[in-house]
């Protein structure tokens, strides 16, 4: 089966070991042109930069460990759907099931896009338990977000929301990792969905 950049192969569920950095990198393609007096001057290739989110994943069990081993060695040149959790973000009010309105706190400055995805997660004391929603409108003012479907499920205050970035995985940053042991820093490269800036 096929997997393109809107139906990923794996969502990853897994909260990174937070002692460690969550750390974000942006990237833009750009290239070098000469102008009519021949001076050379870089120019942006793409409008929009490309996200890279390195985290690091520890004492995962047993069962999280085969499920990450499997994955990696099934879909691990495929698109993966992964939360972009330095823009993690609690509810402030329930969010019952057949609803689609999300509150929350403060929304400023977090990456959530219209027409884009999210998931809604357990603590990390349960990564089988999310939801994933699109989002259809960011209301700023409310601080509220409107998904395009009802939730399946009921989410309490304090339960996390992260937007999802779809990217490819850099198993080589896996370190140790077996059926009953991981440890490593796992590394994704968001797809590149810019358009050009000449379009």
């Amino acid at each position: 089966m096929a997997f393109v950049a809107d139906n990923p192969a794996v969502y990853l569920t897994y909260w990174p070991d937070w002692s460690d950095q969550v750390k974000v990198r942006y990237r833009w393609q750009t290239g070098i042109q000469t102008t009519i007096v021949g001076k050379e001057q870089r120019s942006a290739y793409r409008s929009q930069f490309v996200r890279q989110i390195s985290f690091s994943l520890t004492n995962l069990s047993f069962a999280e460990s085969a499920w990450l081993l499997r994955n990696l060695q099934r879909h691990g040149s495929e698109v993966w759907a992964v939360p972009l959790f330095s823009d993690v973000v609690a509810l402030s009010v329930n969010a019952n099931q057949g609803t689609s309105l999300l509150s929350f706190l403060d929304l400023t400055d977090l990456n959530f896009v219209e027409g884009a995805q999210l998931i809604l997660l357990a603590p990390d004391t349960d990564t089988t338990l999310y939801e994933v929603a699109t989002i259809q409108t960011v209301d700023l003012v409310n601080q509220q977000i409107t998904l395009g479907g009802n939730l399946t499920h009921s989410w309490t205050i304090g339960q996390f929301v992260c937007p999802l970035i779809l990217g490819y995985v850099n198993k080589e940053d896996i370190l140790y990792l077996t059926s009953e042991h991981s440890s490593g820093t796992l590394t994704v490269t968001q797809v590149d969905t810019g358009s050009s800036v000449s379009e």
